[in-house]
């Protein structure tokens, strides 16, 4: 039947109401030409529409109306020559295909929940990632601007007079081998040996590895080690900005060039000085080098 198609249409397009209002037209419809056969289906069909709606009083009273037009077209000579077993598959059939529609319109919208929800996540884990990506920048940033003052201050060390050495303070022979010792750390190509140690840093300033441990301890608060990854951290920034020295080299190798005895070693001490990775500090100071 032509109303029984548009009412399965309208079911799956979700308008429910009017569905039922297409039903209970056809409802009048036959009552009025007689045609209680068709009757029937459309009386079966509503009473399920009322049952999927949950309006129980409704289903019952179609139900009840449904048997007695069944009892009434069965009452009729015409029915009997049917066979009755045909149309209970067909209205069996029908209702089934009811059924069926109205899951898949279930399933749709479950469906489109789950599309909608997957899309919320997703826009929630991406504005979050971009958030920790904005806040992991302005933190590199800052680090990255803390190297450059305190390469500045040392340059500015460097270039300053000495102070005037206070009567309590170091003596003249610990002032004297500080004075070496720091000569050596920052001029000699040695310190970025990899095998170089406070035994040859003592044979480079005339002393012994227990003296200069000692005055290392006292004048900088630190052991040789840390000492000795400082200078060699502080020069490797200083070639990660010399692009036009270095900019061929990776950062392997200016690590390995440092005394550094892998890429993994280099990074994880220049995090711990500097605050970042050396490859973010390169990429912070410009542009990549080709060999990057």
């Amino acid at each position: 039947m032509v109303k029984i198609a548009q009412y399965a249409v309208l079911l799956k397009c979700g308008k429910r109401p009017e569905a039922l209002k297409l039903l209970l037209e056809q409802e009048q419809f036959l009552r009025e030409n007689k045609m209680t056969f068709e009757l029937l289906e459309v009386l079966q069909l509503i009473k399920q529409h009322y049952e999927v709606d949950g309006n129980a009083v409704m289903a019952k009273e179609y139900s009840l109306l449904y048997f007695t037009t069944k009892d009434e077209f069965i009452n009729k000579s015409r029915l009997g020559k049917m066979d009755e077993a045909k149309l209970n598959i067909e209205l069996e059939q029908t209702r089934e295909k009811i059924q069926e529609m109205s899951y898949r319109q279930r399933l749709q919208t479950i469906v489109l929940w789950g599309v909608v929800i997957i899309a919320l996540l997703v826009i929630a884990f991406l504005t979050l990632a971009y958030i920790n990506s904005r806040r992991s920048q302005h933190k590199n940033q800052l680090l990255y601007e803390r190297a450059l003052a305190m390469l500045n201050a040392e340059e500015g060390k460097k270039a300053a007079t000495p102070a005037v050495v206070r009567q309590d303070g170091p003596s003249e022979g610990d002032l004297a081998l500080l004075k070496k010792i720091t000569q050596v750390m920052e001029t000699s190509d040695e310190v970025n040996n990899e095998g170089f140690g406070v035994s040859r840093l003592a044979e480079l300033v005339g002393s012994n590895a227990k003296a200069v441990s000692r005055i290392i301890n006292d004048n900088k608060h630190c052991n040789f080690n840390t000492l000795l990854n400082d200078y060699r951290v502080k020069e490797a920034c200083r070639r990660l900005l010399d692009k036009e020295q270095y900019g061929g080299l990776t950062i392997e190798a200016i690590g390995r060039s440092l005394g550094f005895k892998s890429r993994s070693n280099f990074a994880s001490v220049f995090r711990g000085i500097i605050g970042i990775n050396p490859s973010a500090f390169q990429k912070m100071s410009g542009p990549p080098s080709p060999a990057e």
